[in-house]
């Protein structure tokens, strides 16, 4: 029953939000350009946060690491959001409503 939503999850999810944040633009990489890098991206960031887990008391452990990840592509996906000017709580306009490639010039 989880197997399938943490495969997901350390997969593909926390891949395509980082492409999402790299390539914002709908012109850059085609969909099953996105879908690959996200498949690779995923693939280096789950142990990337597995290192940075294993240097605090936690350690690396199902939940530090499911948090870890969750908190990440959260983080990711809202602030990406919220620079293209979409509020999470209501869809108006927050962060001043920037065009959508410009999150990087905060």
């Amino acid at each position: 029953m989880r197997l399938l939503p943490g495969l997901l999850l350390v997969l593909f999810l926390s891949g395509y939000s980082f492409v999402v944040a790299l390539f914002p633009g709908r012109d850059d990489p085609d969909g099953i350009e996105r879908i690959a890098l996200s498949f690779g991206l995923s693939i280096a960031i789950a142990p990337l946060l597995g290192m940075g887990l294993n240097y605090t008391p936690h350690g690396i452990r199902l939940v530090p690491v499911l948090l870890g990840l969750s908190v990440f592509t959260i983080l990711l996906a809202v602030a990406l959001g919220c620079a293209a000017g979409v509020d999470p709580r209501g869809g108006a306009v927050c962060g001043g409503g920037m065009e959508a490639g410009a999150w990087w010039r905060w």
